[in-house]
C-alpha cells in the first residue's frame, strides 16, 4: 500500500515538474527539491500538485490511514479539503549568489547547494502536510510577480495568492 502511495505521489510530482517547467534537483525518499524559473511557476506547481493529490482516486484502504483520511470543511462550504496523502511544500526565492551549481563528475547532472537551497528545504520541512509555506522574501517577490502576471489558483480561479496558499 505504501508503495502505491509513493508511486502515485512521484508520478504526480514529476508530471507537475514537467508541466511547470521545473528542474528536479534531487529526490530522497518522498522528498523532492525542485527549481523553477519564476515564483509563479513554483507556486502554480505547488497548487497543482496539492489539487492533483486531492483529486486522485485513492483506494478505501489508503483513505483509512490516519494521515490520508478524508477531511471536510463544515458549515456553508461542506467541501473536501484533504483526501489521500498530504505533501509539505515550501517556496523560497533564491537571490542571485545564494545558490551554487556544479556538474556532478559521474552523473553529469547539475548539483545545487548554498544558503537558498538550505532555506528552501527547511521551509518545506516545517510545513504541515497539505500546506504550502513561503518565506518572507519569496512572499514579497512572488506576490509582486504574480500580481503583474495575473496568476490564477487552478481550483478556485481566484487571483489572491494569500488565500490559495
Amino acid at each position: 500500500m505504501l508503495a502505491q502511495i509513493q508511486e502515485a505521489h512521484d508520478q504526480i510530482m514529476r508530471e507537475g515538474i514537467a508541466k511547470h517547467r521545473g528542474y528536479e534537483i534531487i529526490t530522497e525518499g518522498d522528498s523532492f527539491q525542485v527549481a523553477f524559473a519564476t515564483c509563479q511557476a513554483a507556486i502554480q506547481f505547488c497548487l497543482d500538485v496539492q489539487y492533483r493529490l486531492l483529486e486522485q482516486s485513492w483506494s478505501k484502504e489508503i483513505l483509512k490511514l490516519n494521515a490520508c483520511r478524508v477531511v471536510r470543511v463544515t458549515g456553508d462550504y461542506n467541501q473536501v479539503v484533504f483526501a489521500g496523502p498530504r505533501v509539505r511544500m515550501g517556496v523560497h526565492y533564491a537571490h542571485p549568489g545564494t545558490v551554487a551549481m556544479r556538474t556532478h563528475n559521474i552523473t553529469r547532472q547539475n548539483v545545487y547547494g548554498g544558503p537558498a537551497i538550505k532555506i528552501g528545504s527547511e521551509v518545506s520541512d516545517i510545513a504541515a502536510g497539505g500546506q504550502i509555506l513561503l518565506t518572507e522574501v519569496s512572499h514579497g517577490f512572488c506576490l509582486r510577480q504574480l500580481l503583474l502576471s495575473s496568476a490564477v489558483c487552478p481550483k478556485t480561479g481566484w487571483r489572491d495568492i494569500l488565500f490559495c496558499c
